[in-house]
């Protein structure tokens, strides 16, 4: 029997964090992720940090 060799794969979220939600944030999550059609509640919560995130950054923008 011959082996397979398979390229490793990348892994794309290296860093892992655990965070607590209180029921509404979680219920809130899981609303945006149905109305966006985003497949599981860590891309959403991702698309939702670099949301925040943007919309900070460009806050800091427009205060210059």
């Amino acid at each position: 029997m011959g082996y397979i060799h398979q390229m490793a794969k990348e892994i794309l979220y290296p860093v892992k964090k655990l965070i607590y939600l209180t029921a509404e944030t979680a219920e809130r999550i899981r609303a945006y992720r149905f109305d966006q059609r985003i497949e599981t509640d860590n891309e959403a919560i991702r698309r939702l940090i670099e949301a925040g995130l943007s919309a900070r950054k460009a806050a800091k923008k427009a205060k210059r």
